[in-house]
Order: structure tokens, then sequence, then C-alpha cells
């Protein structure tokens, strides 16, 4: 009898299929088949993959997750005609204009879309400009992006100078309280929700903010009141009705959360946090064919997403388990994972036998991803900045930096070393609201390791402050700084990296943060007390030389 040999599915076919469903109008499938055939995609035209990724996402009206497709392209090839067709429709269809104009503006000037396409910039909006993370004409702007980046003292000190009489006075106020929040100043924070409330009455964002704020000054009672009054405010926008279902999933209020989020599923029945949290809702309530459901839809829309690999088995082998409504992992399992990654990466040691181990245990593989992307900044940061050591986890560090819901600080923390180590030093990196393009030329100079860590700590932290063109200042600033710091180590001066960083960064100056030396210091993690003796003995060189 003779020997029945398995056949294989391609890649091709994989995406063959994905085309066949697209044109029936079936995106989910066809995302499914596209995730799969990228999985088996070695070539070097991945990326055209990622765009119909965006493409197919966009259709089903999920323009968060088409644009991280399209910027993971982007990571490929940054001058794609297509991929940028993609970017500029999803960020019209978001009505984010100046981001929109960015990249109208940038494929003009590269001569990236051609005829094929009408690309216009109307209704004024060519006045429209990408402000950067200081820029004093958009101070609201200006504090969501340092909020979002957990510096919440300086977006409050900005915020903080808007005067009354503003336009901007009310949202200001309510960002401030919002701070406060996040901070555990429950009792500050609901003080400015009613200045908020005396001016407007049915603020959503001051009503919310004052709830949670009661509710962790467990004033149940007031808090009651006040839900009552805003589940009577008619909110009509997803804005607000988001704002409203986190609200309530804060307090665990189970039947206002369903509602909320059955509201917000109306405006984007594909959204992966709504999902999620609606899963675990009809989970919790017994309805475990209506989670079971929405799982599966998950898993062909988001398959890389390790929180929805974890419920897809989870809420199945537990069906009688009732669990917290979060878009995480439940916190006793998470300790239990940052326990094993911590414990694995202690006994592996090199980077060299963590990559022999995540070829031998793709588990692995998927929890160093789960935690890369988790909340957990500082954790995420130090095991990025790891893993950056080796060519092996570049693509996935890509992936991490042109992803805007991912933290600034892991990027932060793995971009010197990915710089450093990278082979082909070109790079698209999501910064703000829009993705910025950079190829460092670092000058050719035979330095301490020190040293030229220094340099790519100082280019990663420009990358992430200052606009572009930093790089000339930098390398002419690098060129007189390298020297004296050879100087330095030659004549036997303790020196280490970090407070050489901090050196280089004083003396580059170009942002008003980088005369701050307490703050750089807190920032690259540089003992201030040391950094001082090198500073005083770099300045005491230069006043020689002079």
């Amino acid at each position: 009898m003779a020997k029945i040999h398995k056949l294989e599915k391609s890649a091709q076919y994989y995406y063959d299929k994905a085309v066949e469903y697209t044109n029936k109008g079936d995106y989910v499938q066809s995302l499914d088949y596209l995730y799969r055939a990228y999985s088996l995609d070695d070539s070097d035209k991945k990326y055209e993959l990622f765009i119909e990724m965006g493409a197919c996402y966009a259709l089903l009206g999920e323009h968060n997750s088409a644009l991280k497709s399209y910027y993971k392209a982007l990571a490929f090839d940054s001058k794609n005609e297509q991929t940028f067709v993609g970017i500029i429709s999803s960020l019209i269809a978001k009505n984010q204009n100046p981001e929109a104009v960015y990249y109208i503006n940038y494929s003009n000037a590269k001569n990236i879309i051609g005829e094929d396409y009408d690309v216009k910039v109307s209704n004024n909006t060519d006045k429209f400009k990408v402000v950067g993370k200081y820029d004093r004409e958009a101070v609201i702007f200006v504090a969501r992006k340092l909020m979002k980046n957990g510096e919440f003292e300086y977006a409050k000190s900005i915020l903080e100078k808007i005067p009354e009489q503003s336009k901007d006075y009310i949202e200001a106020l309510n960002l401030i309280a919002m701070i406060n929040l996040s901070q555990e100043k429950y009792i500050q924070s609901a003080l400015i929700c009613d200045n908020v409330l005396a001016k407007e009455e049915n603020n959503v964002y001051a009503l919310t903010s004052k709830i949670v704020a009661l509710h962790y000054l467990k004033n149940y009672e007031e808090r009651d009141n006040l839900v009552e009054k805003l589940d009577n405010v008619c909110v009509k926008s997803e804005k607000d009705v988001k704002k409203v279902a986190i609200c309530m999933q804060q307090i665990k209020n189970t039947e206002l959360t369903l509602k909320y989020y059955q509201k917000l599923f109306e405006f984007n029945p594909y959204d992966k946090n709504t999902n999620l949290i609606l899963a675990l809702l009809y989970h919790n309530n017994g309805k475990t064919s209506l989670a079971h459901t929405i799982l599966v839809k998950l898993s062909k829309l988001y398959p890389d997403c390790e929180i929805i690999k974890f419920y897809a088995v989870e809420l199945m082998q537990n069906k009688d388990r009732q669990y917290e409504v979060i878009v995480d992992i439940p916190s006793d399992i998470q300790e239990q994972r940052f326990n094993y990654i911590n414990e694995k990466l202690t006994q592996l040691k090199t980077v060299e036998r963590l990559i022999n181990y995540c070829k031998k245990n793709e588990e692995f593989l998927g929890l160093l991803r789960w935690i890369l992307w988790s909340p957990q900044v500082k954790i995420a940061g130090h095991i990025a900045k790891f893993l950056a050591q080796n060519k092996y986890f570049h693509p996935l560090l890509r992936q991490l930096l042109v992803d805007p819901d991912v933290n600034y600080l892991p990027k932060r923390e793995c971009l010197a070393t990915l710089l450093k180590y990278a082979q082909k030093k070109n790079f698209a990196l999501f910064m703000q609201t829009v993705v910025q393009f950079f190829a460092p030329r670092q000058p050719k100079l035979k330095v301490d390791e020190r040293i030229d860590y220094a340099y790519w700590e100082v280019y990663s932290l420009c990358v992430f402050l200052l606009e572009d063109n930093f790089d000339k200042s930098l390398n002419s600033t690098y060129k007189q700084f390298a020297k004296n710091c050879e100087f330095l180590i030659n004549s036997g001066v303790d020196v280490d990296e970090n407070s050489l960083s901090v050196l280089l960064a004083n003396k580059l100056q170009g942002h008003p943060l980088f005369a701050d030396t307490k703050y750089l210091c807190k920032l690259l993690d540089c003992d201030a007390n040391k950094f001082n003796k090198n500073l005083e003995n770099y300045n005491n060189l230069e006043i020689k030389n002079d």
C-alpha cells in the first residue's frame, strides 16, 4: 500500500483564499487567511500582507487596526504608495486631519503617490501641522501626549497655565482631574470636577472622573447618585459612550458596564477591547456560547494578541470561574507569568541562550511578546533592551516601535540598543501621532564602548523629544564630546555610560529638558552624585582646552 503524504498548504494558497473571501465581502475570514499566509511567508515581501490586512481592517471600519497594519508595512518599506494611501484614508476616516496632512506632505516631498490617486488638501487643512512634544501653540495636544507617556507633572504644569477665559479651560480642568485620579489624589480630582460641573452640569468627563474618585474614596451614596444622573444624560457620541463604559467598568457596575459596552459595540462591532469586555461579561453571566462566539471572531481578527489567546482557552476550560472585567490577563496569572519570565531569564543569563530556548518553546516567545505590550512599562523596557542585543528579536521590536498603543518607555529603552546592534539602521518609529522616519549616521570614530553607548542613548532620546534634523547638531557636539571623554578615560577618571549619556544630552542642549540635569539623571537611570563629578571633570577639561 502506497504511503500517503500530507500536502502542506503554502503562503500563496492562504493569500489566494484571503483574496477570494475579500471579494465575497467576508473580511474577518480574509484576515484569518492573511495571518496564516504571513506565518508561512519567508520572502522579502511580507509587507504586502500587512497592506492587505490594513485594507481589510479599514473595510470593517476598524481604522486603528488598519493603521497598525500599515505602520508595520512602513517598517519594511517606507516609500510604498499603497501604504501611504491607506494611512491617509484611515486618518481622514478618524478625523485626524493634521496627521493626514503630514503624510500627504511627506508623500508629495518624496514623490511616493503617483497620478493614479487624487490626493488633495481641502478646507484649509494645509494650515494644520504636526506639533512637537513641547510646542506651546497646542497646549491641550501636548498635555495629552505627555499624559500618555506618563509625564503627569509636566502635563499638569502646562495645563494649569491655561487662563479661565480660554476656550480650552474646561478641557484643561478635566485633564487635570484625570491626572489626579492617576496619581490617586481623589479628593483633589473631585474638587476640580465640581468646578467643571458648576459651569456645565452634564459634562460627561467631569461626571465620570468624579464618580471614579468617589468610588475610591468609598463615598458610595454620592457616587450612586451621580451614576443615576449620568445614566440619564443622553450620551450620543462614540467618545462619550466609551468614557461612560470605562467609568462603569472601573467602579464595577456590571449592569451599566454591559449596557454601555453594548452601545459601544454598535459604533464599531470589530473593536478588540469592546469585544473582549463583552465576552467576559457574557461569560460571567452564564452566556458562555455568546462569549465563545466573540472569542472565535477575535482570534481571527487579532491572532497575535496574547490576551485573546489566553481567554480563548481559559474561558472554555473554566466555565464556572468569574473573571475581573479588564482588558488584560487576571492579576493572579499575571503574577505567575512575571515570576516565571524573571526566573527563566535569570537562569538563561544571555540573549543567545534565550534565543535557543525560544526556538524550542514558542509559548515562551508568546509570553515575551505579551510582557512587551503590557502596561508594566518598566519591566517591558528592561526586557526590550535585553532582547535588542540580538537581531533574532529585531523584527519583534520593530513591530513594538510602530505600535501606537505601546507606551514610549519600552520603545525608548530598546531603541538605543537596537540602533547599536542593528546591521541596517533604517527605522520607522511611531512618535506622537505620526510615524517618523530616520536613518542615523554616526560619526566614524574609534571610541570607548561607553562613549558609543552614550551616542545611541542620546540619539534615541532626541527621536522622542525633538523634531527632525537633529542629526547634524548631535554629530557636531559628539565629535568634540568623544575626544574630551577619551582624554578623561585615559586619565583614569571613573566614568560610567549613564553619566556620559546625561553629559552628552546636557552639552547638546536643543531641548528644555536637556538643561534639567536632575530630570535627565532620573530619565537615564544615572546616579546624580556621580554625574556631577563627571560634569565637573569635563568642564575643567574644557576650560583647560580653551
